[in-house]
């Protein structure tokens, strides 16, 4: 009588034994997700993000701001790479030289088609109970920014206020909608 072996779910080390294809691969609750190559308005909105971030981080000496995909491991069996990432000076430990070893401060996830239900769902419990502080949703289609902020272990929006919205973690930091989804298309 044969006897199948039972699949493990996927960790970090199988995370990293996985070959190079031009594909982000990710790690969640132990299953691989392959996502395909971002389109024009995504990686348009990622840089303009980045060219707005990352001056007003380094310029206060906030933390560390990626402008790209970095790993980032909540645990064993929860890999991911979000768009945009930012860590505080304070939690400057957790980053490793290959990844973001433990919980961001603030994540960005740009919202595609191909991606959009794993963003608003698997990766929006993910980062609300590991206590994500802010997690940005930005959908270029509905030329929307949602700032999730954690409170009392609840993601709540932030409003907009005057076609703005404004960051609690990135301290001044607000963005007009308006202004930057028309350098996006």
């Amino acid at each position: 009588m044969a006897v199948a072996a039972v699949p493990r779910p996927l960790t970090w080390e199988d995370l990293e034994a996985t070959p190079e294809s031009g594909h982000r691969y990710e790690i969640m609750q132990g299953e691989l997700v392959v996502a395909a190559s971002p389109g024009g308005p995504h990686q348009l909105a990622a840089t303009w993000l980045a060219v707005i971030v990352a001056p007003h981080v380094y310029e206060r000496k906030l933390g560390v701001f990626y402008g790209s995909p970095v790993d980032v491991r909540f645990d064993l069996h929860n890999v991911v790479a979000p768009d945009l990432t930012f860590v505080s000076e304070a939690r400057r430990h957790i980053i490793t030289p290959h990844y973001i070893d433990g919980v961001p401060d603030l994540v960005m996830e740009i919202l595609s088609k191909s991606t959009r239900r794993y963003d608003l769902v698997q990766k929006a419990a993910l980062y609300e109970t590991a206590g994500v502080r802010e997690y940005w949703q930005i959908d270029t289609d509905a030329r929307t920014i949602v700032i999730l902020s954690l409170q009392d272990g609840r993601h709540v929006p932030l409003p907009v206020r005057d076609g703005r919205v404004r960051s609690d973690v990135l301290d001044g930091l607000e963005i007009d909608l308006a202004e930057f989804f028309a350098k996006v298309f």
